[in-house]
């Protein structure tokens, strides 16, 4: 199930690229209302790199900008209706960023964050807030949606580790079709992105910590900067922290 979908998405790529636009709408539309539901493994791709290719489809066809925005509308009339189910508002999220109008997520998050009755959904939907809200340095709201931030941290830090085998060796076995250039440079990329791995935690480290303190949960604070240096003693993760906390 997983191939047919790949090759689905695969020829909407392709109707994109060959400028058959009303083709390649329909086949999108498709493929954003059933790919999850039939092959749940594709969730990840349709919510990110197809999202992006929708994206750029919009950009090239107002028809597909259009139906995208009533599927997007559709979305938010579903998810007020079911204030529990996070695929309706996530979806509402996703589409906003597609079409360029985040600022339609950012007046909902206001509107619904001290209300309880959205408190399942806000939970389910943190992800999706998040880059959001820290590109606007809502710092004080990060800090209040996470329920449990020390667990959120140690989800993080495993997300981040390079398995094993992988960091031994990042690409073990070069496509024979590539070029001796094209494997080194490959081979240089997939190690670049190891070498940033540390980084992004220490990142995220720092910005849970900075976030619940403007939050007020200074507690929670202490929790995690105390599980961030267990995890990681470095003193790159040492100065992060105390830069979050304004000690540098």
């Amino acid at each position: 199930m997983g191939e047919e979908m790949h090759d689905r998405l695969n020829a909407a790529e392709e109707l994109l690229k060959e400028g058959k636009h009303a083709e390649a709408t329909a086949e999108f539309e498709w493929l954003w209302d059933n790919m999850d539901l039939i092959d749940p493994g594709m969730s990840g791709v349709r919510v990110s790199f197809m999202a992006r290719t929708i994206k750029e489809l919009i950009g090239k066809h107002a028809p597909a900008r259009a139906r995208f925005a009533e599927i997007r509308d559709r979305s938010a009339t579903l998810a007020e209706a079911d204030l529990t189910t996070a695929r309706l508002r996530h979806d509402w999220i996703v589409l906003n960023e597609i079409l360029g109008e985040q600022e339609r997520t950012l007046t909902w998050f206001d509107g619904v964050k001290d209300d309880q009755r959205y408190a399942i959904v806000l939970d389910k939907v943190t992800s999706s807030l998040v880059p959001l809200l820290k590109s606007h340095q809502r710092f004080r709201d990060i800090g209040r949606l996470y329920k449990d931030p020390v667990a959120t941290f140690v989800k993080t830090h495993r997300n981040f580790q390079a398995p094993p085998h992988i960091a031994a060796d990042p690409y073990p076995d070069p496509d024979p079709g590539l070029s001796p250039d094209m494997q080194r440079l490959m081979r240089q990329m997939l190690q670049q992105i190891l070498d940033e791995l540390p980084n992004h935690v220490i990142e995220e480290a720092a910005l849970l910590v900075t976030c619940l303190l403007a939050a007020g949960r200074s507690a929670d604070a202490d929790v995690v900067e105390r599980e961030a240096r267990r995890l990681d003693p470095s003193e790159a993760m040492r100065v992060a922290l105390e830069k979050a906390r304004g000690i540098t």
